[in-house]
C-alpha cells in the first residue's frame, strides 16, 4: 500500500497514489477505503466518473492512467478497479469497474479487484 497522496489539478479530488496491494471484494473495498487514514481521514471508494477521469487515452500506455498514478499502477494492477457506483443504480448484486488496460468499464460484483480510494 501507497502513503503518498496525489491531488488532482482538474477535479480538485486527492487520490491514494498506490492502491489496497490485494484484491478485494467489493464490500472489503468500501471498509478498506472507509478506514484509511492515509493523511487525514474522509476516504471513500471512488464512483465511476471519478475513475474515468483518470483515464488518459493520450498517454502511451497502457495503462491509460493520469501519469502521476502511472508509476505506482504495474501491468499486474493497472486491470480492474472497483467503483462505488452500483450497476444498474440502486442494484446491490453488481458494481462497475473499470479496466485502465483500455479504459473501459464493466459491471461485477462475483471477483476481488483492485483498490484505489478518493476524497
Amino acid at each position: 500500500m501507497s502513503t503518498a497522496v496525489w491531488r488532482d489539478p482538474r477535479t480538485g479530488l486527492t487520490w491514494q497514489t498506490g492502491d489496497a496491494g490485494q484484491d478485494m471484494y467489493w464490500t472489503s473495498a468500501k471498509e478498506y477505503c472507509a478506514g484509511l487514514a492515509l493523511g487525514g481521514g474522509n476516504w471513500r471508494l471512488p464512483t465511476i466518473e471519478e475513475l474515468k477521469g483518470l483515464v488518459r487515452k493520450e498517454q502511451p500506455g497502457p495503462p491509460f492512467i493520469v501519469a502521476a498514478l502511472k508509476a505506482t499502477t504495474t501491468s499486474e494492477q493497472f486491470r480492474f478497479y472497483w467503483s462505488a457506483t452500483a450497476y444498474p443504480a440502486g442494484s446491490d448484486s453488481v458494481a462497475e469497474v473499470i479496466d485502465f488496460s483500455s479504459g473501459k468499464t464493466y459491471g461485477d460484483m462475483r471477483q476481488g479487484h483492485r483498490v484505489r480510494c478518493v476524497r
